[in-house]
């Protein structure tokens, strides 16, 4: 269902870059993510789904300050606070 969307959303790029990926690294790939699939199935069986919100939410706020510390991004105060944007009516 989501090969199907690729040509809409981003061209037929990704098509003719597939051969120089590589399966392998496809593959390594594919394993990683079904290992974090895995993974995420233990940790709500051993902690709950409320420990893997709370980490999802600590994983999200590592990843905004490694950002910004590592590659020097600037994140505005609203979204620092985590404001949305309202249209006007």
């Amino acid at each position: 269902m989501i090969a199907a969307c690729i040509p809409v959303m981003e061209g037929t790029a990704p098509f003719r870059d597939f051969d120089k990926l590589g399966f392998i690294h496809l593959s390594l790939n594919g394993a990683l993510a079904f290992g974090l699939n895995i993974a995420g199935v233990f940790l709500i069986e051993a902690a709950g789904s409320v420990v893997l919100t709370l980490s999802g939410v600590v994983k999200d706020v590592l990843l905004l300050s490694a950002a910004t510390t590592l590659f020097g991004s600037l994140i505005s105060m609203s979204q620092g606070l985590g404001e949305q944007k309202r249209e006007a009516s």
